[in-house]
């Protein structure tokens, strides 16, 4: 069996990319602007611009990500049954990810997305089947481990993963699902202690503190290095907050870094945050500084966006070196 570096836990499925032509589309938006809606004539036909099929998942995104980077990586998630899941599979193999623990249980449906683009913004529609996933009997142990979004069902699962990593002192990555951070801190406090890595994005992490109320989260808006510093007293060794275009901020307990974004262009936005989480988890991994971890997390989203779907545009080991020449004038700066 190969020798693996990080092992991923998560969801996989097919995603189904859509283009929409904007001379069929209407948009409509409130006064102050802060939510708009895409209007499609209910019973109309509307013809597409393009579709293309690409495998996704939060799991998925980080596993093949990593494996391009030159980090041994396996998954573990469950495919389902049907078209979509065999079309998954075949892309996973094709990027050489081990599949030992990748399943296809028999009458389990698979995922499936179907993501909309406009005018390079993204309205995703999401199914993953009612399904409680069963953690493998066996398991090798791996270096590192990656604990990411999991549907309905995920408790049961989630404790055998926190418990294989303890016994097999794993350095373990987490990045919380929305469902997984509803269910609050203190039955979030375990994993939070356990990881070395915390990585959410700001609305994620003041839902955090916020003890999983989305509601109360927007009531306050928290100072970066007080959101940073509240977090990392929760238990992590490290947190890392990403701020869409204010760029990612890291904190480990000793000081706090700001990366900003890359000017480049956008197809569409899907898989950015997966793809600055496996540039960062992959230096880290690999024995890097905060620093490089940073810009190797932010020139591969920048690179993702460039692409339709989350895994086109993740970079490759040989891909990188070029990107961190364009980035040799942006400073990480301490904050």
């Amino acid at each position: 069996m190969p020798a693996y570096k990080i092992t991923a836990f998560g969801s996989a499925r097919m995603d189904i990319f859509t283009k929409l032509p904007e001379e069929e589309i209407e948009v409509e938006c409130g006064i102050d602007r802060k939510k708009c809606v895409i209007e499609l004539g209910y019973g109309e036909k509307i013809p597409l611009e393009g579709v293309e099929y690409w495998v996704g998942g939060n799991a998925a995104n980080l596993t093949v990500g990593m494996q391009r980077l030159g980090v041994a990586a396996r998954l573990v998630a469950e495919l389902g049954e049907g078209l979509p899941a065999d079309m998954s599979k075949r892309q996973f193999e094709a990027e050489g990810i081990g599949m030992e623990y990748v399943s296809q249980t028999s009458g389990v449906a698979a995922g499936l997305g179907v993501v909309i683009n406009y005018q390079a913004e993204r309205t995703i529609l999401s199914y993953y089947p009612p399904f409680r996933p069963q953690f493998p009997d066996v398991l090798v142990p791996t270096e590192w481990a990656y604990l990411t979004s999991i549907g309905e069902g995920f408790e049961e699962y989630y404790g055998k993963v926190l418990s294989w990593v303890r016994t097999n002192k794993a350095r373990l990555g987490f990045n919380p699902g929305g469902r997984q951070i509803r269910k609050g801190r203190e039955w979030m406090g375990p994993y939070l202690r356990q990881c070395e890595v915390l990585l959410v994005n700001r609305e994620e992490g003041a839902e955090i503190l916020a003890d999983g109320n989305k509601e109360k989260a927007g009531e306050r808006v928290w100072e970066v290095r007080q959101l940073l510093s509240r977090l990392f007293e929760l238990g992590p060794k490290l947190v890392v907050i990403t701020d869409g275009p204010s760029g990612a901020y890291v904190c480990n307990g000793q000081g706090f870094w700001h990366m900003p974004i890359i000017e480049s262009p956008v197809v569409e936005r899907t898989g950015a945050g997966d793809a600055f989480s496996t540039g960062f988890l992959a230096a880290v991994v690999s024995g890097h500084d905060i620093e490089t971890a940073l810009k190797w997390g932010t020139a591969n989203s920048a690179s993702v966006i460039g692409k339709v779907g989350a895994q086109q545009g993740l970079l490759a080991a040989g891909e990188i070196d070029g990107w961190m020449k364009k980035l040799e004038g942006i400073r990480v700066k301490e904050i």
